[in-house]
């Protein structure tokens, strides 16, 4: 398994001199939330491609890939697929962009998670998401990119955000351009930590996101059995990237708060024991 962290853990826009750290301290990867990123432009307006481009610039000097986006449409109550139909025209032409940006960056995975069907009648909001599927997927199928439905805990979303429910659309949609995603923290609060749903994925598994209830440091709620997710990854022979996910608290230096994680997830993830002697788990 890969270590990547998303860039959540750093402050908002300002982000390059801690690359280098971050590749220093055993980071492999770095996940990018765009709207914490990029200078947010207009309603319609695209990301700036020069700031784009600097970013990746910034990050490959650092020995950093980038393994893809998150929190697509964090903090962008503008676009919506539960919407009218222009809204969703929009926020479909948004999701093409956010996909070029990641293949330019060489990245992968784009991971949509907060997704609200409002108390639309779920056959309807099924049926609503696969004709917004059936438009998006063949416009960034080219990219060689991959859209993830990201599972939610309870207060994070209303539509499709069980394990079942994910593995179903994946396999009723069969496009090579969305697949199947795993988050430590959604999985635990909604009991679906068992190893049925990560044998489910075996040979199917696009990304994993590391996380805590609150997007605490890794290990800090106590929420999430790390170990036992580790054992599940392993019985898959799960390989690909692991982006720890978290939010940086006010007044804590970022590079620590990476490297604590770091730390972390060495020693229940590679069972690094020399880690484990001086990380709390």
């Amino acid at each position: 398994m890969r270590l990547a962290f998303s860039n959540l853990t750093l402050p908002a826009f300002d982000h390059l001199t801690y690359l280098p750290d971050m590749r220093a301290s055993g980071v492999e990867g770095i996940e990018i939330a765009p709207d914490h990123t990029f200078t947010r432009p207009h309603f319609g307006k695209e990301f700036c491609p020069r700031e784009v481009a600097t970013y990746g610039q910034a990050a490959r000097l650092a020995g950093l890939e980038i393994v893809g986006l998150h929190a697509l449409l964090g903090g962008r109550p503008e676009f919506d697929m539960f919407d009218d139909a222009d809204i969703r025209h929009h926020t479909i032409k948004h999701l093409v962009h956010l996909s070029r940006i990641c293949r330019d960056l060489g990245g992968r995975t784009l991971i949509l998670d907060s997704r609200w069907a409002r108390g639309m009648e779920r056959k309807e909001a099924f049926l609503q998401c696969r004709a917004f599927l059936e438009k998006l997927l063949p416009q960034i199928e080219d990219h060689g990119t991959v859209l993830c439905f990201a599972p939610l805990a309870p207060d994070e979303g209303d539509f499709c955000r069980l394990a079942p429910e994910l593995f179903m659309l994946v396999t009723a949609l069969d496009h090579p351009a969305f697949g199947l995603h795993v988050a430590t923290a959604a999985f635990a609060a909604n009991g679906e930590t068992g190893h049925k749903n990560f044998a489910a994925r075996r040979g199917r598994l696009d990304h994993v996101h590391i996380d805590e209830p609150g997007r605490v440091a890794l290990g800090v709620s106590g929420k999430v059995d790390h170990a036992d997710v580790r054992r599940h990854l392993n019985a898959i022979s799960y390989s690909g990237w692991c982006s720890v996910v978290q939010s940086l608290p006010a007044g804590v230096s970022p590079t620590e708060h990476v490297f604590r994680s770091v730390r972390g997830f060495r020693a229940i993830y590679r069972q690094d024991f020399r880690n484990r002697r001086t990380f709390n788990v």
